[in-house]
């Protein structure tokens, strides 16, 4: 799992589009020459930026925990010059608003999520603010060990992403949010050397999501094409398409515009699996392997042979996580594109990916001034975007994360832009905030046709149905 967006830009970049600069950055702005009390009676314009008065924070000691970052914070090198900015501005901030910010994590007590749940139910933290792990979130939040995290924060404000607010609510509490993009999960990577060689523009996956219809029939027909025998001899050489069951499967479930648990208008949870939309996208993965377009992995071979197979030019697309690029990819001779999940053929569908949940929220067992704090805190902290003068001067957008991890830049202007910036592209699946709720027989068994969708949603609809009607009870309604 990667850290949270940081808005990184190479150091080429930055360093380039710094030199081009009109201004000489060692020289600073004039200050704004100072106004008495009779000049200021009367003037009806706003202050600038520059005179908003910050809270004092009288010395505060915010602590930011995670699950990554050292266990005693270490001042590290700016790795760019837009690091550095942001260093600066921080430093800024915390003289400004008499604070200090450390971020520590706190896995090196022993695993994170038990850590956190026994620091907080016995009223010691360590920690102003943390990120959530979205398999810690029910435990904390169901024991109201969470603060209302909308009492704290502006959550109307642009930096706080509303979707994930949206998520973390629940019964009329918000208990989380994130000021940046969330990781997105799922997207196809297609092998353009392969694609060539089956006579198909390499570009045509990009044009077919630019023009809409990246959708089912046009991803069966690119499997078609690229699925091929080289030597005759009736035996598939090369495959259209490899992936992983579980991230098969949810290509056809998310892609058909289901998900495992829905929300109703109230926010209570509700089974997503009785939807239609939900046994359509199973059975589209599974004719996927029917038709021979996906090689079926045997019994004992490598876990991650998809990855491997794909780095190796022997499949021409796969359906994967971002994470894999730099893991698995980053030696890979040909050259690869990617783009989102196709649509299926239901009403709600839409080309899409399925995002992962990391936010920032506040231990209820501080002070109420300390929650006021972190708040404050929180809240300008990380809106370097706003406040930093220069990322503008520099172009720098949230993009700019991702440009060292694509081989093209279709990837990131348009596939990666799509999924942070377009919400109906973005899946939240509410299985994630249900306890004991089991998600993976209906993936796996399914993609080894060991049961039918229509099978296994009958057979596990009373187990999850409990453990929906559970959480509902847990969360008040």
């Amino acid at each position: 799992m990667k850290k949270p967006i940081t808005l990184l830009l190479s150091c080429i970049m930055i360093l380039s589009l710094a030199a081009c600069g009109g201004t000489d950055s060692g020289e600073s702005t004039p200050a704004a020459p100072v106004q008495s009390s009779e000049e200021a009676q009367g003037q009806v314009e706003p202050s600038s930026d520059a005179e908003v008065q910050l809270p004092d924070m009288d010395g505060y000691k915010f602590v930011m925990a995670d699950w990554w970052s050292d266990a005693v914070p270490v001042d590290k090198e700016a790795a760019s010059a837009w690091d550095q900015l942001q260093k600066d501005y921080h430093a800024d901030l915390m003289d400004k608003m008499n604070f200090t910010f450390e971020q520590i994590g706190l896995q090196n007590q022993g695993d994170y999520e038990s850590v956190i749940v026994s620091n907080f139910v016995n009223n010691d933290p360590q920690c102003s603010a943390f990120q959530v792990k979205i398999s810690q979130f029910v435990p904390l939040a169901a024991q109201g060990l969470l603060a209302d995290f909308s009492k704290y924060v502006d959550l109307s404000d642009d930096l706080w992403n509303r979707k994930i607010s949206d998520y973390f609510t629940i019964n009329g509490i918000c208990y989380a949010s994130r000021p940046d993009y969330d990781e997105p999960r799922l997207g196809v990577l297609f092998n353009k050397r392969l694609f060539e060689d089956a006579g198909v523009d390499p570009d045509l996956p990009y044009q077919l999501q630019r023009d809409g219809l990246w959708d089912w029939a046009h991803f069966e027909e690119l499997c078609a094409k690229l699925t091929r025998d080289l030597d005759n001899d009736n035996k598939t050489d090369i495959y259209a398409l490899n992936a992983n069951d579980c991230d098969l499967m949810i290509t056809g479930i998310y892609g058909n515009g289901a998900v495992f648990v829905d929300r109703d208008k109230d926010g209570r949870f509700i089974d997503g699996t009785t939807d239609p939309a939900f046994r359509e996208g199973l059975e589209w993965a599974v004719s996927l392997v029917e038709k021979g377009y996906i090689n079926e992995f045997g019994h004992g071979e490598a876990w991650d042979k998809a990855y491997t197979d794909f780095a190796n030019g022997q499949c021409a697309m796969m359906i994967s996580q971002t994470w894999i690029i730099q893991s698995y990819l980053t030696n890979m001779q040909d050259e690869f594109g990617y783009v989102m999940l196709p649509k299926g053929t239901s009403e709600k569908a839409h080309i899409c990916t399925n995002m992962n949940p990391t936010p920032i929220a506040i231990p209820q067992c501080l002070s109420e001034e300390d929650k006021v704090k972190a708040g404050q805190i929180v809240s300008e902290w990380y809106d370097t975007m706003d406040n930093i003068p220069e990322a503008a001067m520099m172009g720098i957008t949230f993009r700019d994360n991702y440009y060292n991890t694509f081989r093209d830049l279709e990837s990131v202007d348009e596939t990666i832009s799509i999924m942070l910036t377009d919400e109906a592209c973005q899946i939240y699946d509410s299985y994630q905030l249900i306890p004991n709720y089991e998600y993976y027989g209906y993936l796996v068994q399914v993609a080894a046709r060991t049961a039918t969708a229509a099978e296994k949603i009958e057979e596990l609809r009373p187990l999850n149905q409990a453990a929906i009607d559970a959480a509902n009870v847990l969360f008040g309604y």
